[in-house]
């Protein structure tokens, strides 16, 4: 990834057990990770996509037999906010009996995180997480168990928290 936060969840769920790597994963055993690639860097260096490539992302992974989609991405944006191609992914991946899990999604530039509601600040893919079959997940700090600084929140899409910083910062 042009970022390297997919490569940080990829290992989080992945990272195998007793290879004396201090690490282990959520699946540590059986997972099997299919990278897809939907971001690339313009002209300028700003990391883009688009709703076509997230779309094409999506429906690629179901097509090839994924189980699971972390969507580990997200359009925060103020105000409410659409986009029903991305929607359209999500829906079919789940017609196709695949689990979406979304993030509820992050401030930008070490901000503090805000209530995602859908009105005054929205979170796509986030928002999707009241479809049956997506999950929406928020971050929290791994040392004191509270809500991760940065981590925007929701008591309406958020419905588990994953560890994303310790000890205030990112991780």
């Amino acid at each position: 990834s042009d970022v390297g936060h997919a490569t940080h969840v990829a290992g989080m769920i992945g990272a195998v057990a007793d290879n004396s790597a201090g690490i282990v994963g959520a699946m540590p055993f059986r997972a099997k990770i299919m990278a897809v690639k939907i971001f690339g860097l313009d002209s300028s260096n700003n990391i883009t996509t688009s709703s076509q490539y997230f779309y094409n992302g999506v429906q690629f992974a179901y097509l090839n037999g994924a189980n699971v989609i972390n969507l580990s991405l997200d359009s925060v944006v103020n105000g409410p906010d659409t986009d029903s191609l991305a929607q359209s992914a999500v829906g079919l991946a789940v017609q196709h009996g695949v689990t979406v899990i979304t993030v509820i999604g992050n401030a930008d530039n070490g901000a503090n995180g805000q209530l995602v509601d859908g009105t005054t600040l929205s979170s796509i893919p986030g928002e999707y997480s009241t479809m049956d079959g997506v999950i929406g997940v928020g971050s929290f700090d791994a040392a004191t168990g509270q809500k991760s600084y940065f981590s925007h929140y929701s008591t309406t899409y958020a419905e588990i928290g994953a560890p994303g910083a310790i000890q205030g910062t990112t991780g």
